[in-house]
């Protein structure tokens, strides 16, 4: 494999790292919303989101697994069943 195709992964492997990570952010503080405690999903979402141990993960598939999840049950508890099934169907093809 030629180098620009591997730095093209590279670049494509961390922004879809760094597309979950904000994604899983912003669905703890959905979550904390829906439950009328926006502050705390606020403040949940930036601990998850700056934690210094996340970016050990980037180009695992975990951050993607846990953006899913999140999602999946902010969607659940905002009564769309069919998308949460949706998302931890792709969840469970993602593990």
């Amino acid at each position: 494999m030629s180098t620009w195709v591997v730095q093209l992964l590279v670049v494509v492997i961390f922004a879809l790292a760094c597309g979950a990570l904000a994604l899983a952010g912003a669905g703890l503080y959905l979550y904390g919303r829906i439950h009328q405690q926006a502050f705390c999903g606020l403040l949940v979402g930036l601990f998850f989101v700056t934690n210094r141990l996340l970016p050990l993960t980037f180009g695992g598939e975990m951050l993607f697994l846990a953006a899913l999840l999140i999602w999946a049950f902010a969607l659940y508890r905002m009564g769309h069943t069919l998308l949460a099934a949706l998302l931890l169907a792709l969840a469970t093809l993602t593990r």
